[in-house]
Parts: structure tokens; sequence; C-alpha cells
């Protein structure tokens, strides 16, 4: 029995993807082909090409090296900033901890009230 809808299923919805397939081939031959200059786009492409090897022929590599070491370096102090407000808001939590932990050391060392009256 399970089989059979399974099938049913099956029949149903391959009749229904080609009519939408039908439905859509009819709508596509009513649309107009507007044709692109291919040629046009592939100039464009090899000219961008032409000028980004013309500007790696006229770097220099000390020049290239500069950039990327420039670059790690701002890298490397962003990283430094980081550990340095994180290690900061450490150290603030701990001084905390300690202030809290004077508190109640001291509270520990004070007698009760009602202890120094007996």
């Amino acid at each position: 029995m399970t089989e059979l809808i399974l099938f049913l299923i099956l029949i149903v919805s391959l009749i229904g993807m080609i009519f939408i397939a039908f439905s859509k081939i009819s709508l596509l031959k009513k649309v107009e082909v507007i044709e692109k200059d291919e040629d046009n786009f592939f100039s464009k492409i090899k000219e961008k090409t032409d000028q980004n090897l013309e500007r790696l022929k006229s770097n220099s590599w000390d020049t290239f090296l500069q950039k990327i070491i420039s670059k790690i370096k701002i890298f490397s102090l962003r990283i430094e900033r980081r550990c340095s407000n994180y290690l900061e808001v450490m150290r603030q939590r701990t001084r905390k901890k300690k202030e809290n932990e004077k508190y109640w050391d001291k509270v520990k060392r004070t007698p009760l009230e009602s202890e120094k009256e007996d």
C-alpha cells in the first residue's frame, strides 16, 4: 500500500514538473533576445588585466614588501591593543576580588556586637 502511495506521489510530481517546464518554455519563446556585444566585454577584461600587469611590473619588490610588512605591523598592533585591553580588564577584576577579600577579612576580624556585650 505504501509503495502505491509513493509511486503516485512520484508520478504526480513528475507531471507537475513537466507542466511547469512547458509553461516556462512557452514564456521563454515569447521573450525577445537581447544581444550583447561580447567582444566589448572581453576587451574590457583584457584591458584591465593588462593594466594590472603593468602595475605589477612597474612596482618593485621593495614597495610590495613594504606594503605587506606594514599591513602585518598594523595587524599585530591591533592584536596587541586588544590583548592589553583584555589584560587591563583582568587586572581590574583581580583588584575587585582582592578588595572584596579584604573586606571579608576585616569583617571576620571584627567581633560581633552581641559578643562585645557579653
